[in-house]
């Protein structure tokens, strides 16, 4: 089942179904890919004990920061500023009520998301039924269906790195007076496996986050073609078609783009940058026709606006 349906039902649905379809995580022996100039290893001192934010290899942002770091970047510094953070996180197993509504933008904060957590410290073993907050500092993590898994989040808390930001550009399609909350929720861009934290550019390019879509292109090309990224490289977040009927979902403001949403099936492709020295994330919107000419390949701006490139 999916999560968007312009009925307004109570119904038991499992967190599953609006989670991203697990990704089988890599083996910890096997060495995160950087990009030139990043290291892959944080190397604590002989003898310590690390935390689990120093324990962990770096990622293409950085060294990871803690939860408490994370909250104060966005309580005094907010911005699109990509984050990599390290914590204990979980998302319950089994079936919650939530009323099956559609969200006005993807930045906006709806069940079950209030179930899912990240914390500084491990808030020990959940039992049911009731969904008891952790102490803080900890805060809520919003995972779409084009977050990338490299492993699922566990339905007991464990270890993860889960990389994102603050300040999506989709907060401003939020309801009036709901812009400055959709601000503050950290949209989740990859759940990271703290022992080997890798963007695996061949399961994120053999990826389709629609079932049933098709596309007249290899996904390393597109991707390539429109953003100027080669194959292999590890800053690629998702590279996948989706109908263009369904493109409104992930984009708000592509639903006024004729060419996008009257084509067949639409490349969403996400990756990271730098803007101004730091890391952020930026969209680009492919029709899937048959080359990448003038028309064909948009750009998604900071203010959630769709141009031509």
């Amino acid at each position: 089942m999916r999560c968007r349906s312009a009925a307004v039902l109570l119904l038991a649905i499992g967190l599953a179904a609006c989670s991203p379809a697990p990704v089988p995580s890599s083996s910890a022996s096997a060495p995160a890919t950087a990009s030139p100039g990043v290291s892959t290893t944080a190397s604590p001192p002989p003898g310590s004990t690390p935390s689990p934010a120093v324990q962990a290899s770096t990622t293409w942002v950085g060294d990871p920061i803690t939860v408490a770091e994370a909250i104060d970047h966005r309580d005094h510094d907010l911005d699109d500023t990509e984050l990599a953070v390290a914590g204990w996180a979980w998302t319950p197993a089994g079936s919650v009520f939530c009323p099956l509504v559609v969200p006005s933008s993807p930045a906006m904060e709806h069940c079950p998301d209030n179930l899912t957590w990240i914390s500084d410290r491990d808030p020990g073993p959940q039992t049911g039924p009731k969904f008891v907050s952790p102490a803080q500092p900890a805060m809520t993590l919003l995972i779409r269906p084009d977050t990338y898994a490299q492993m699922p989040l566990p339905p007991q808390p464990g270890k993860v790195i889960v990389m994102g930001h603050f300040d999506d550009h989709r907060a401003n399609d939020c309801p009036a007076g709901q812009v400055d909350d959709c601000r503050r929720n950290f949209i989740v861009d990859a759940i990271l496996d703290p022992d080997a934290p890798a963007l695996d550019r061949s399961l994120i390019d053999g990826r389709q986050i629609e079932p049933g879509t098709t596309s007249r292109g290899a996904p390393a090309s597109v991707v390539e073609g429109a953003t100027g990224i080669p194959p292999g490289a590890d800053r690629v977040l998702v590279a996948s078609p989706v109908p263009g009927a369904a493109l409104a979902s992930y984009e708000p403001k592509a639903a006024g783009v004729d060419a996008l949403t009257s084509a067949q099936d639409v490349w969403l492709i996400r990756y990271l940058a730098r803007t101004d020295n730091r890391p952020v994330v930026k969209t680009v919107l492919v029709a899937d026709r048959t080359d990448l000419s003038a028309g064909n390949v948009f750009v998604v701006l900071p203010s959630g606006e769709v141009a031509i490139q």
